[in-house]
């Protein structure tokens, strides 16, 4: 198995390896608003659009070599040559 596959497998339980941080996301919102469609409209492509940032809980999965390795002995599972590669 490629590193690939093997990091597609253990974040099918994400739980285990991820932690919950609070992340910006982008936005991109209109600087001025009409009730208008037409007008509103215009005054996109006159005003432009803006990056807001908004906050939200996200899973960020942290997964280092030492864990490949523990689930790959844990699974039965080949270690990557990835590794092996390194070590030489």
């Amino acid at each position: 198995m490629t590193l690939q596959e093997i990091a597609q497998e253990m974040l099918k339980d994400i739980n285990r390896y991820a932690t919950t941080k609070e992340v910006d996301i982008p936005q991109l919102i209109q600087v001025r608003t009409h009730k208008k469609y037409r007008i509103n409209k215009k005054w996109k492509k006159r005003y432009g659009m803006k990056v807001v940032y908004k906050k939200q809980k996200a899973k960020v999965a942290d997964i280092t070599v030492n864990d490949v390795i523990e689930f790959c002995i844990e699974k039965g599972l080949p270690i990557p040559d990835e590794f092996m590669q390194r070590g030489e």
